[in-house]
């Protein structure tokens, strides 16, 4: 991949027991990873509760200090880095949220181990794979912040998976957050984020693309491909159909028909 951020800086700090720091301003941005132990993180005017598997940004201009816990006090790894691309910058200052953690991302834990060990034994390419490592974890959690965990990932896996296996009735944002134990309104921002629709509208071309199946790769009828396509009434399943593809049923299946 290509590296559009440079890594500045990171290292691997045990904090002591009740160790603090008074308020600081750097003028660089970095991230705080909390590999383990707790204790709290002031960034600006909000204090974080941090716990193992937290990663924190912290921009840059931005007071921030660190008070560990007096029993369970933290290793942390401050990420430095800077970025060579102006696009990029300004997407992770919009997108990035304050707080993520990476309990479940394997690969950004990886990533930051790896750039732990190549800053400790600096061997040959070892800046610019540490380059190459900080532009991919800050796309995997600009890509966390904006689609969810890893756990969100596989719940709406499991949602679009139920909506398809339901496609011939009308599934609700109702019966999923019954079923899935999410508000409604989580579901649909992580159907928004990963399908870039709403659950109306998911269910709508999921129906239209299994009846362009059937209509070009079946001989079923148009009555029973708009029943099996979750539709009561084949005249609306025939205006609904030419609405998305500029086609009715019938002028799709000739034009599959005649490519062939």
């Amino acid at each position: 991949m290509n590296a559009f951020a440079t890594l500045q800086l990171i290292n691997l700090y045990q904090c002591g027991n009740g160790f603090f720091t008074n308020e600081r301003i750097f003028d660089y941005q970095y991230l705080l990873y909390v590999h383990k132990g707790t204790g709290s993180i002031k960034i600006g005017n909000v204090t974080h509760i941090g716990t193992m598997g937290d990663i924190i940004f912290c921009p840059g201009g931005v007071s921030n200090t660190i008070i560990a816990d007096e029993q369970e006090p933290f290793l942390l790894s401050g990420i430095e880095f800077n970025f060579n691309d102006i696009e990029k910058a300004k997407l992770f200052q919009n997108k990035m949220l304050p707080k993520l953690n990476l309990l479940h991302e394997l690969f950004a834990i990886a990533a930051i181990n790896k750039m732990i060990g190549e800053e400790a034994y600096r061997k040959i390419y070892a800046q610019q794979i540490s380059d190459c490592l900080v532009s991919a974890l800050i796309t995997e959690l600009l890509r966390i912040s904006q689609i969810g965990s890893q756990n969100d990932e596989n719940v709406v896996m499991q949602i679009l998976n139920y909506v398809k296996e339901n496609i011939q009735r009308e599934v609700t944002y109702k019966e999923l957050s019954e079923l899935f134990s999410y508000h409604k309104s989580s579901i649909n921002r992580l159907m928004k984020a990963s399908t870039g629709m709403s659950l109306r509208e998911y269910q709508i071309d999921l129906r239209i693309k299994t009846a362009k199946e059937l209509l070009g790769f079946s001989k079923r009828p148009q009555a029973e491909i708009a029943s099996l396509c979750g539709y009561n009434s084949a005249i609306f399943f025939s205006r609904q159909f030419k609405e998305k593809t500029g086609l009715t049923p019938c002028e799709y299946r000739n034009s599959r028909q005649n490519a062939f």
